[in-house]
């Protein structure tokens, strides 16, 4: 049989050993499909970073809106309460009427006016006005109730402005 000129009868191809060519041409493999694979790794990663980056403003996004509601929920509440007073003022439940007062003072504390957009000086004197009211036991009730009525709706007020 005759040699091909590329090798040789001791198993050399272009005057290096079999085991060499073979490492080589793996070698040259390897880079080739490592780069191939880098190339094709590169294409969606600013299109996922993009994707993970709008991700992350929605979840602020969400979360503020989150506190927002919470917030107004308090206040909400403490409304609810004001009311429920009232009708307890009309129903000589003093005790009950002053718990809920003191209930609702608790609930503005959890309002953060400037998340629901309130001048903070409103919010503030109605807390103020709440915490130092007493319903106390009277034959007239008319003033006391005029009171409490009057914060109700300067409370009402501003939550409705809020919205």
């Amino acid at each position: 049989m005759a040699d091909s000129p590329r090798s040789s009868e001791d198993g050399q191809v272009f005057g290096l050993s079999k085991r060499a060519v073979f490492g080589a041409l793996s070698l040259v493999g390897v880079l080739i499909l490592l780069g191939v694979g880098i190339a094709i790794g590169r294409g969606p990663v600013p299109e996922l970073r993009e994707t993970a980056r709008e991700a992350e403003l929605a979840e602020a996004a969400a979360a503020d809106r989150a506190e927002s509601l919470e917030s107004r929920l308090h206040g909400e509440q403490a409304l609810t309460l004001l009311y429920r007073a009232l009708l307890d003022v009309d129903a000589r439940n003093f005790g009950i009427a002053n718990e809920r007062v003191r209930s609702s003072t608790t609930r503005l504390e959890q309002v953060d006016p400037v998340l629901l957009g309130m001048d903070p000086e409103d919010l503030e004197s109605i807390r103020a006005e709440l915490a130092t009211f007493d319903i106390r036991v009277a034959e007239d009730l008319a003033a006391q109730r005029a009171r409490l009525t009057a914060v109700a709706e300067r409370l009402n007020q501003i939550l409705g402005e809020a919205r």
